[in-house]
């Protein structure tokens, strides 16, 4: 974390084997204008839908 405006900048996973992963963000860009279909998503015919609670 940058002490002064305490954005990430690096993130450590570890997983159920003690493998490690670091991955450090760079050139990262805040508060972006994003058009609303950026974040559509499209069910194909070759995935199943589970609903929650089913």
């Amino acid at each position: 974390m940058h002490p002064e405006t305490y954005n990430l900048q690096t993130i450590a996973l570890m997983d159920q084997q003690d493998n490690y992963r670091t991955i450090h963000l760079m050139n990262m860009k805040y508060n972006l204008e994003i058009e609303d279909n950026f974040f559509e998503f499209t069910v194909t015919n070759d995935m199943e839908v589970i609903e929650a609670g089913n």
